[in-house]
């Protein structure tokens, strides 16, 4: 392996899919990547799920410690969920940092 350890540190660190679908620990990880001169930048991260409550802190207190000191400070750039009720579909849709949206699917697409 190359030595690494004249290069300068990153200035951006790309995380693709962290926790989702793989083991909790991912999030705490990510904290640990974060460089104090680097841009952070998560794809897929499921944030979601850490903010609403999914993993519950008495179970995870280590991953509910990541949330609280790390997790709580992301802004979502862009978000698209496919929500359906009732027989209606759309999405929840966002871009940074204009407002949230619903957009309701018609039948044809």
């Amino acid at each position: 392996a190359p030595d690494m350890s004249d290069a300068p540190p990153p200035a951006v660190v790309v995380a693709v899919q962290p926790g989702d679908g793989g083991p909790v620990e991912d999030w705490i990880n990510l904290e640990r990547c974060q460089s104090d001169n680097a841009t952070l930048v998560s794809i897929n991260g499921a944030f979601d799920k850490l903010r609403g409550g999914y993993y519950p802190r008495i179970i995870f207190p280590k991953l509910g410690d990541c949330i609280d000191s790390f997790i709580t400070r992301f802004d979502t750039a862009f978000y698209l969920k496919p929500v359906s009720d009732k027989g209606l579909s759309g999405w929840i849709y966002r871009v940074y940092p204009e407002p949230w949206q619903v957009v309701k699917q018609d039948r044809d697409g």
